[in-house]
């Protein structure tokens, strides 16, 4: 018992975090995949790589995110999120269903 009072504030905010994410999934979703599109946009008048890219996404969705979830979620973690997006979102863009059929056709080799 002693323990958690010790570690109460570390508690409350991974708490807190949590129900964050929960209740703000959707538009934090849609706020990243929005980013990624305007980036990937911008990249076309200005020669980015993917890395130069992803880093872009990241600082702009950390600019959208409240400052005590910036020490809850390191950037690690978001560049993670940002990554499983947009995976779900080449899914989806791939034939209009998230079937994870595009990681089969990276694995093929007739492409």
């Amino acid at each position: 018992m002693e323990l958690i009072f010790d570690l109460r504030y570390i508690i409350v905010l991974m708490l807190c975090t949590v129900i964050f994410a929960i209740f703000e999934w959707t538009t934090f979703k849609t706020k990243a995949i929005a980013v990624m599109l305007a980036i990937k946009q911008l990249s076309k008048s200005i020669v980015l790589s993917g890395k130069e890219q992803e880093t872009m996404v990241v600082n702009k969705l950390f600019s959208y995110l409240p400052n005590w979830i910036h020490k809850a979620i390191p950037e690690d973690i978001l560049r993670r999120i940002i990554a499983y997006l947009y995976n779900q979102s080449m899914d989806y863009l791939d034939d209009g269903v998230l079937n994870d059929s595009r990681k089969e056709k990276a694995g093929s080799k007739d492409d």
